[in-house]
């Protein structure tokens, strides 16, 4: 990487970022689902369509919304939501598509934040530098490896922003609208984290060390930031309530304050150690509360306090900004880390984005102290290594995060066993069909809490698939205990009383979960089903149009929505929606079943339609072929089904199904030959 003296052009540098982006992140753009993404993105069916938007606004959202227990919720983040329901609308299910976005919105962040040094400091290569080392750095992977981080690019963008235009009220006689546009990015931040809080004290750190001709102004221009400040505090100690999750836990650890203080000090020393050592490096790090050696933790933190005066003492005001960026960073740490006490001190990276900045400049200042003392070569050489480094550090983790099982063993690995990390890792597993190992890591994160009722829901589903009814009855049972009003588990014991053959029990439950989360797709499917079995038209069909309305594109509803318009007769409607339906753009699975439903009514125009438009969602896709060659092969068509199949052979030429459906088919075609 070559020096720079000047401001590089405007488009030069976006266009550096991206490439060392889509280096450093290029095999994480086929990273599945994981952990919170299902539950986020796939399950929750309020955020597939932007008709539900304002409900991402409603605090507290089971009790105004009548879903389930009506429990406070924890968290208050509505802009958390906004990027991955508009990616749903256009990948839906499509990963590449969800990083993508995520690549995109990292790139905006790190542009915002080279303008926000480059403001401060006045200097472009130092900015470089900082935005280099933060694209790369794989303490900031969470940003395109986790499909649901999209708001923290977006939280990151607002908080830089809001600075930027606070510092451009404070050079203007009259910066209202500036001041303005400033505090409504504040705002924007706080709708999508919390840790946004800190803003206003970054402003106060920034104007006393970089801007102090600007000093006398402060308070005044602070104060809608502190007012903004305390009625969102207020609001979250009433809504989404901060009390019961947060400072309710923060009383019980001040009991120990030498504990905590302690053991935040540890914390923040392994954060700092990630900068130049980057193994272990996960979403959630948790330590054991600190009861011994205080003096050790503490002397290590002085050190930290003498840095500090010494840079005050020597004027280096810029590192002495970054450093009290990051110091101020870590006092919502300071508050969040005895989130979930029983387990220890935890500290979740993301929290840090912005501090980090801080670390970042520091880290480019004594780079750009060293070009002082070593030849332009030389340190253009140590620029390229650093750079290479940690983009093959990057590129590691991302690949842990490509195997959820993968990815949770690391986790346990180097950070303190938790209920949570083991629960993601038996989820993980029970996906992957590993059901033994799965019960025994669920066993594992069993702490009689009432949040198990999670983990005897699975077991319960275990039990099931291992036809153990009598085991998945009594998981189910101990869940219910732990949490009655459930819409999942009144849901799966329909389901087990379904297969029990006790239709009246399981259409109980199954009412009983609709009840309890109106919004509840499956249960309506499974009620619908119950109907199907009675022949009881009307019913079933009422119940797919209450799907519909709630997610008009829902496929599993379309479908059995389809089913029984073809049972009923009702020939004509069903052909002209499913003219409507080939004209949309759906799922190569929504197409293929479609096919194979059109081929059973023998519409074969639409089913031959049907299988096109399946092969142009998917091309790559055996099974399309596979069931398109037997649709030609019962038309009698011998020769077209084995020219398709030779087809599938070329994408799988293992498939041992494929070349005995040929050597079948070429043995009737010589046959009526």
């Amino acid at each position: 990487m070559s020096s720079i003296g000047a401001r590089p052009h405007f488009l030069l540098l976006p266009a550096i970022i991206f490439i060392l982006i889509l280096l450093t992140f290029s095999n994480s753009l086929r990273n599945n689902f994981m952990m919170d993404d299902d539950g986020l993105i796939l399950q929750d069916t309020k955020i597939h369509h932007l008709q539900y938007l304002r409900y991402q606004f409603i605090p507290d959202k089971q009790q105004y919304l009548n879903i389930e227990d009506a429990r406070p919720e924890v968290y208050y983040r509505p802009l958390a939501h906004l990027v991955p329901m508009i990616c749903y609308i256009f990948f839906r299910e499509d990963v590449v598509g969800y990083h993508w976005v995520n690549c995109i919105l990292f790139l905006g962040c790190v542009i915002v934040f080279y303008h926000l040094v480059q403001r401060l400091l006045n200097n472009p290569e130092c900015a470089t530098l900082v935005a280099v080392f933060y694209a790369v750095h794989p303490i900031n992977g969470l940003f395109i490896n986790y499909i649901t981080a999209s708001v923290f690019a977006i939280q990151m963008m607002a908080m830089a922003g809001s600075l930027l235009l606070f510092l451009r009220a404070l050079e203007l006689s009259r910066g209202a609208l500036a001041l303005l546009a400033s505090c409504v990015l504040y705002l924007i931040g706080l709708l999508c984290h919390e840790t946004t809080l800190a803003l206003p004290l970054y402003m106060f750190a920034t104007l006393w060390l970089l801007e102090k001709k600007y000093y006398q102004r402060t308070m005044v221009l602070l104060s809608p930031y502190i007012v903004i400040s305390l009625g969102y505090v207020l609001f979250r100690v009433n809504h989404a309530s901060l009390k019961s999750s947060v400072w309710d836990k923060l009383l019980i650890s001040f009991s120990q304050p030498l504990s905590l203080w302690a053991s935040n000090i540890k914390l923040f020393f392994w954060y700092i150690s990630k900068f130049f050592y980057p193994d272990g490096i996960v979403i959630k790090w948790t330590t054991a509360p600190v009861t011994t050696y205080f003096w050790v933790w503490f002397f290590m933190f002085t050190l930290i306090i003498v840095l500090w005066f010494y840079y005050l003492h020597k004027s280096d005001r810029v590192k002495l900004w970054g450093l009290s960026i990051l110091l101020l960073g870590f006092l919502p740490v300071l508050v969040g880390s005895s989130f979930e006490l029983h387990h220890g001190f935890i500290l979740e990276p993301h929290w840090l984005f912005f501090p980090s900045l801080g670390m970042f400049v520091i880290l480019a200042h004594y780079m750009l102290q060293l070009k002082k003392v070593i030849n332009r070569t030389w340190y253009t050489f140590s620029i390229f290594i650093i750079v290479i480094v940690l983009i093959s550090w990057s590129r590691y983790l991302n690949g842990l995060w490509g195997n959820e099982v993968q990815y949770c063993r690391y986790w346990l690995k180097h950070s303190a066993p938790h209920k949570g990390i083991t629960f993601y890792l038996a989820s993980a597993l029970m996906k992957e069909g590993r059901l033994q190992e799965a019960k025994e890591a669920y066993h594992r994160a069993l702490e009689g809490a009432p949040l198990d009722w999670q983990i005897h829901v699975n077991l319960g589903l275990i039990a099931q698939q291992e036809k153990n009814i009598p085991l998945a009855l009594q998981e189910l049972g101990r869940a219910l205990e732990l949490y009655p009003r459930s819409s999942v588990i009144a849901n799966n014991l329909g389901v087990v009383h379904r297969e029990l053959n006790n239709p009246d029990q399981a259409r109980h439950y199954f009412r009983q979960a609709i009840r309890y989360n109106p919004y509840s797709l499956e249960s309506r499917l499974n009620l619908a089903f119950i109907y199907i079995q009675e022949k009881n038209w009307p019913e079933a069909l009422k119940l797919y149009q209450e799907n519909l309305l709630i997610d008009p594109h829902h496929e599993e509803t379309l479908l059995g929505r389809w089913k029984v318009l073809s049972l009923t007769g009702a020939q004509e409607t069903l052909i002209t929606q499913m003219d409507h339906i080939l004209r949309a753009s759906y799922s190569a699975t929504l197409y293929l079943r479609l096919a194979e439903l059109m081929a059973e009514n023998q519409h074969y125009e639409l089913a031959i339609r049907s299988f096109h438009r399946a092969l142009a969602r998917d091309p790559g896709r055996v099974e399309i072929y596979i069931q398109m060659g037997k649709f030609a092969g019962n038309l009698g068509q011998f020769d077209q089904a084995i020219r398709i199949w030779e087809q599938a052979l070329r994408l799988d030429k293992d498939n041992q199904e494929v070349r005995d459906l040929m050597g079948r088919a070429q043995a009737l075609a010589n046959e009526f030959h």
